[in-house]
């Protein structure tokens, strides 16, 4: 068994690259071919890339090959605060087939031929509660100038998300509808064979912080709580059943109350002792 490889970039302007690259592996004599180019708009940044054939592994863990994908993915740059947006394309052509096994299978959704877009907006606010800017050392500087200062914020998030698929590619979009276990906004034309989708996703978060981070020795403690809500149809949904069995009567159904709760992420961050040399 073998490999070899070929990789070069191209600066074709201040705010344009391109990538090409070609590849061999084993016996075979199966080359895989790329080709990635990257725009920076001023507000945007912009990349296409194009694949033959394409390297994917499923959830399982099964390898497949993908004659021909190419992707176009344009995204607004990260800000800590206001609007962000992502749009999306995903084109696959051929039938995807397992890596170096003549085994057949189910072909997992997202690899069916066809073209699949998607678009996201949303909207993020971040709040200071409290901020001490007061009480550091003098003469040195903090092991991280942006946990330098003890505060209490908070953010929020929501957003939606749509999307639409065609060819064989649109049922991934009941695939997925399936697994929500709650209906969310969506179309279906089984005949012309595509699908659209919409959902609303929302996130509140809230960060404490106590110390400057110039000490070395317990001069950072923070605290993290963060709550995500990942589909507002399903929220929605799961709300509307459990005031039908508040009126009915009924006991709660236990599948509305899990639709109805959020995912939550909590986190500590401690300074440990620190042996090396003091920050200059």
């Amino acid at each position: 068994m073998y490999a070899f490889g070929f990789c070069s970039e191209f600066l074709i302007t201040p705010n344009d690259t391109l990538l090409v690259s070609s590849e061999a592996c084993g016996d075979k004599k199966r080359y895989r071919k790329k080709a990635v180019l990257d725009h920076k708009f001023p507000q945007h940044n912009l990349t296409v890339e194009a694949t033959s054939p394409g390297l994917f592994v499923d959830k399982v863990g099964t390898y497949w090959d993908v004659p021909l994908l190419i992707t176009a993915d344009l995204a607004s740059v990260p800000s800590d605060s206001g609007f962000n947006d992502h749009f999306c394309i995903h084109y696959i052509s051929g039938a995807a087939k397992q890596f170096n096994s003549d085994q057949t299978g189910p072909i997992p959704p997202s690899l069916l031929p066809g073209l699949y877009v998607k678009s996201a907006f949303s909207i993020k606010k971040n709040v200071d509660i409290w901020r001490r800017k007061s009480g550091k050392l003098k003469m040195v500087q903090p092991f991280d100038i942006f946990l330098s200062d003890p505060h209490i914020s908070a953010s929020a998030t929501v957003g939606t998300v749509a999307t639409a698929s065609f060819r064989d590619n649109s049922v991934r979009l009941k695939r997925e509808d399936e697994l929500q276990g709650y209906g969310r906004f969506d179309v279906n034309f089984p005949g012309k064979k595509c699908a659209f989708l919409a959902d609303l996703f929302a996130s509140v978060s809230c960060t404490a912080q106590h110390g400057n981070f110039q000490r070395l020795f317990l001069d950072l403690s923070q605290l993290h709580a963060r709550l995500d809500f990942p589909s507002g149809s399903k929220f929605l949904s799961g709300a509307a059943r459990l005031v039908q069995d508040l009126n009915n009567s009924q006991p709660p159904d236990l599948a509305a109350l899990h639709a109805i709760c959020p995912n939550v992420t909590l986190s500590l961050q401690q300074q440990v002792p620190h042996f090396g040399s003091w920050p200059p």
